[in-house]
């Protein structure tokens, strides 16, 4: 049956096809919402590339203690210490491998994930994958610091 309307014509349904202003309207909310996307995910992977420096410096930081008797010794892995090559001044100086998860006398290739990290106050700048930690003990301290990889060569 078909339905009339009050002069008998035929209703005719709506079209289900989209207007150009419907189609422009969607197509600039999947614009945007692709937008919205894509910001928060370079946010993301910003901080996680800070997060994975941070957790680096700990480790390092936590090899150092373990190798050098809580900064009193070398912290270079397999040196016995006292008035060894690594001693420099008053300091011992190691670079810390992310991969051997050691410190060692020489520096491997760079590491840091961002851009910018952060050791306490300080801050250091450099490409992804160009910056090593140096690690320095003596009294009893240990200290770290981001350094480019190029200004070691």
């Amino acid at each position: 049956m078909i339905e009339r309307d009050h002069e008998g014509n035929p209703i005719r349904l709506p079209s289900k096809k989209l207007n150009r202003l419907e189609f422009f309207l969607i197509l600039a909310i999947l614009i945007m919402l692709s937008f919205i996307a894509y910001i928060f995910l370079s946010f993301h992977a910003r901080e996680v590339a800070r997060g994975n420096d941070a957790l680096t410096e700990n480790t390092a930081e936590s090899v150092a203690k373990v190798n050098s008797n809580n900064g009193a010794d070398c912290p270079v892995d397999s040196c016995p210490g006292g008035d060894c090559i690594h001693k420099v001044g008053n300091q011992y100086v190691g670079y810390y491998d992310s991969v051997g998860n050691k410190i060692l006398s020489y520096p491997t290739k760079g590491y840091n994930s961002g851009d910018t990290m952060t050791i306490g106050e300080k801050t250091y700048k450099g490409r992804p994958g160009s910056m090593v930690l140096r690690v320095k003990t003596g009294d009893h301290k240990i200290q770290m610091d981001w350094i480019s990889r190029e200004d070691l060569e």
